[in-house]
């Protein structure tokens, strides 16, 4: 429609301009530097209406032409977006699983040193207990020892033949009472070291499944928040890039 337009205008240009010219000619006295002034801006009417219509068409074969050229660019431009998102994306990954590795030998070590630590640990619980089981049975000794001697001599005084059966008969209660006594000790100290050890186990464990839930969740929260960062990059990253692609095409729509 413009290029049509602009050809009509050409035409009555070139019509007005012969009238002009038969008028100049059929009359004397006209004033002929007004003559020239119209026939110059008939012609230059002319010329910049051609150039116009020339520039106005080759304008479009370039547009057209360059068409394809910004299609193939939008294409270029997303590949390159969505190829910096898988790359972002796997670096995040990868970086999450080593982390997560980390924690899980950290985890590991820990766990190891514990169940290598408890024997020992219970071995001195033990030492311990039987020092004091073997104190007891010093001291008990020691009095046995004490009370013994002091029954003989009370007795030697009283009745010589009596003494001995005496001696031997308390000798064999106390005997008997401190045996008793020992193993009684020993049963119920074996009997408490047993339900700790099954306690610091079951303690133990529960620790262990505990942290590896910690861990679990941690890394669960750890993870939706490093993609959700990565994705905020790769959008700024693709806003960035969409902007400045958008200029420069701006800037290469110029017929210069």
């Amino acid at each position: 429609m413009a290029i049509k337009s602009l050809k009509t205008k050409i035409a009555v240009g070139v019509v007005a301009t012969g009238i002009v010219a038969s008028m100049g000619t059929a009359f004397a006295g006209v004033d002929i530097a007004g003559q020239f002034n119209s026939w110059y801006n008939t012609k230059f009417g002319a010329a910049t209406t051609k150039v116009a219509v020339d520039a106005t068409i080759d304008y479009g074969k370039k547009l057209s032409s360059y068409n394809n050229e910004y299609n193939q660019l939008k294409t270029d431009s997303t590949t390159g977006v969505t190829a910096y998102q898988k790359d972002q994306s796997d670096a995040s990954m990868l970086a999450i699983n080593k982390q997560k590795n980390d924690y899980i030998t950290q985890v590991n070590a820990a766990a190891d040193g514990l169940s290598a630590k408890a024997p020992s640990d219970f071995q001195g619980f033990v030492n311990g207990v039987n020092a004091t089981v073997d104190g007891l049975k010093s001291e008990a000794k020691k009095y046995g020892e004490n009370g013994l001697k002091s029954s003989v001599e009370d007795q030697s005084k009283k009745s010589v033949e009596q003494v001995g059966k005496d001696v031997a008969a308390y000798q064999k209660s106390s005997t008997d009472n401190l045996t008793a006594t020992i193993k009684d000790r020993q049963d119920k100290l074996n009997k408490l070291i047993q339900d700790q050890a099954a306690t610091s186990d079951k303690a133990i464990r529960a620790n262990i499944e505990a942290k590896i839930a910690e861990l679990r969740a941690e890394l669960n929260d750890y993870a939706k928040q490093q993609v959700e960062a990565a994705k905020t990059n790769v959008k700024a990253e693709a806003d960035t890039k969409t902007a400045a692609a958008l200029a420069a095409l701006e800037a290469a729509a110029v017929i210069k």
